[in-house]
């Protein structure tokens, strides 16, 4: 199988790497006939993995061995290496890799189909008979002095992240610390469309692929999903479905994030324009406050504090079937006691009296309890005129007698 890297590398040594192919290769540094230099030596005294792709300078291939010029901290090093020191190889770009064990017998194999590989562009390598049991991880060096791990806790892109298992282990394995953020942002394909972002099942495969390799790395790690509500395109339909599916999926967000248009941002225009800049296509636009309000609440409908919310959003929408005990039922038929006491709180808070214009008398000023009374000077008969709502206005000031 050695010869399949020999090949590619000649291929390479002759016309170059061709589109978005590039290599992997891990070797190991103390094997017989290994040349990295002293500096190199010092760093990866055990095994240490290259990649063949922008910058590379005099790469030479022969039977036994290659040799290659590559910069590391702006200096350049020439590395010497055997074919029989190679550990792994790994071209990411057609998911092509071999796994190679230095021991006595030769590595066991399965059969399997061919592995044609899938190298185009004049870049053809030999047909592989069989099929090693796993692809060799892009391994790149763990140790790095002052420092002691890398966690990665969001930014990941799932669409390209799922398309490479070696990212994942190497993800999984050494770079999460318990919780990693993702941000699928939404389940409805249109509000994904106006996002520009790639359809909801990618979120659904990088979460099994993420599980699977955390079990397989013996570690308990979860995934936090983002959803955005009242995003351009988002109505209640819309989050109702997205309600479904975090049920379903058993995810219940902590924080919800709400949609606030933002400058040089395309889904800022969409909000203030009411059309897609793209398509020139209407695009819904929740504007009202109330239903900016529902749309949240739809995303915790598993809190007690959002069931009226959620009941309306229901009802508005004819999903009554969405309101009782079924499994995908969002709320439960009969309002929980804390909906109803969260109600009357927020009523009575609306509702209280300094809120409603008075006017105070000369019997509703308040005074101190042990203050002296005051009698009025003079009583007014009902016959008479009084002084009216503003007595020391000048327009009721009487002339003097």
């Amino acid at each position: 199988l050695k010869g399949v890297v020999r090949e590619a590398l000649r291929i390479v040594e002759r016309t170059g790497l061709p589109g978005e192919h590039h290599f992997y290769i891990a070797f190991n540094t103390t094997h017989p006939g290994v040349n990295i230099g002293e500096r190199m030596m010092a760093r990866y005294p055990r095994e240490m993995t290259i990649v063949l792709q922008h910058q590379f300078w005099g790469l030479t291939v022969t039977d036994d061995r290659f040799e290659v010029e590559l910069s590391f901290d702006n200096i350049m090093e020439k590395l010497i290496v055997p074919f029989d020191a190679v550990k792994g190889f790994l071209d990411p770009s057609v998911q092509f890799g071999l796994q190679f064990e230095q021991v006595a017998t030769p590595p066991k194999a399965v059969a399997a189909e061919p592995v044609q590989a899938k190298i185009e562009s004049g870049l053809k390598t030999a047909v592989a008979e069989t099929k090693p049991d796993a692809p060799v991880p892009a391994d790149t060096p763990k140790v790095v002095s002052g420092i002691r791990k890398v966690l990665v806790a969001s930014g990941i892109r799932m669409d390209l992240a799922a398309r490479s298992p070696e990212y994942m282990r190497e993800l999984t394995e050494h770079h999460v610390g318990g919780l990693l953020k993702v941000a699928p942002e939404h389940t409805d394909p249109e509000v994904l469309n106006r996002m520009r972002k790639p359809a909801n099942n990618n979120f659904d495969s990088f979460a099994e692929q993420f599980e699977s390799e955390s079990l397989r790395a013996g570690k308990k790690q979860h995934l936090v999903p983002y959803f955005i509500a009242s995003h351009p395109g988002s109505d209640l339909n819309a989050m109702i479905d997205l309600a479904v599916f975090l049920k379903r999926s058993g995810y219940r967000p902590d924080q919800v994030q709400d949609f606030i248009p933002a400058p040089m941002d395309v889904a800022t225009s969409m909000y203030y324009t009411g059309m897609d800049p793209f398509s020139k296509q209407p695009v819904y636009i929740a504007r009202k406050l109330h239903e900016r309000k529902l749309q949240r609440a739809l995303m915790q409908f598993f809190k007690p504090e959002n069931y009226f919310e959620v009941r309306e959003a229901l009802r508005e929408t004819g999903r009554q079937d969405l309101i009782g005990n079924g499994c995908d039922c969002l709320i439960p038929a009969n309002p929980p006691k804390e909906a109803i006491e969260r109600r009357r709180t927020l009523a009575n808070t609306r509702f209280r009296g300094e809120y409603v214009h008075q006017i105070d008398g000369p019997d509703q000023t308040s005074k101190p309890d042990d203050a002296p009374k005051q009698k009025l000077s003079k009583k007014e008969s009902r016959h008479s005129p009084g002084l009216g709502y503003r007595p020391q206005r000048k327009e009721t000031r009487r002339p003097p007698d």
